[in-house]
């Protein structure tokens, strides 16, 4: 029987962190592929329409109203709505 030193379980932990969310992200863009296929509104939405919040928090100018008309989204409205038309569709399909 070993001892690990808690070096040693940090690492362990993180590597097993990483491989998590890689797994995560994997299902969520098999998921989001599927649903841009079936013609799903908001999946497939192209990325020079996509402002990331970031750089629209940095630009403090630039307001939201202007942005829509200039037909774009920030990342996180995106997936807002995504996750309101999967809502949608669970609550349609539930049975």
């Amino acid at each position: 029987m070993t001892i690990s030193s808690p070096e040693e379980n940090k690492a362990e932990l993180e590597r097993f962190h990483a491989k998590l969310h890689r797994a995560q992200l994997d299902m969520f863009n098999a998921r989001s592929a599927e649903l841009k296929a079936l013609g799903v509104p908001f999946f497939g939405t192209r990325s020079q329409l996509i402002v990331r919040s970031e750089e629209q928090n940095s630009r403090a100018s630039a307001d939201d109203s202007q942005m829509e008309h200039a037909g774009k989204i920030t990342d996180q409205r995106l997936l807002e709505l995504q996750e309101r038309m999967i809502q949608h569709l669970e609550d349609l399909y539930k049975d």
